[in-house]
């Protein structure tokens, strides 16, 4: 039980950490509050809330990852690398698809 509360704590840290330097993931954070306020003004099903919750999930994973990717890249060099950038753009281009594959969902399930 130790191990999984050291764990979670590390979790919780970086993603608070995340939370107060990324302003892509403010951003995702604020539109995935107003889709969750709207479902409850909408009612709707229960398939709906977890297609809702999961591209919730996928979009904040997706950026986590990418933000991950980057400060990683940032701490083994601080000279532009043509392997590196290709990885970062690479990483932004899941978060976009992620996030555009869940605008998608969104409106089949409000509209």
């Amino acid at each position: 039980m130790k191990h999984f509360l050291t764990a979670l704590a590390c979790a919780l840290r970086g993603f608070r950490t995340a939370v107060r330097r990324e302003r892509h993931l403010q951003f995702h954070l604020i539109a995935a509050t107003g889709v969750i306020i709207f479902g409850f003004i909408d009612g709707l099903a229960d398939w709906e809330w977890v297609a809702i919750t999961l591209c919730i999930a996928a979009v904040i994973t997706a950026e986590l990852i990418n933000t991950a990717l980057e400060r990683l890249a940032d701490v083994v060099t601080s000279e532009q690398h043509p392997g590196i950038a290709a990885a970062k753009d690479i990483a932004a281009a899941a978060v976009l698809i992620t996030s555009a594959a869940s605008v998608v969902v969104g409106l089949i399930v409000f509209l």
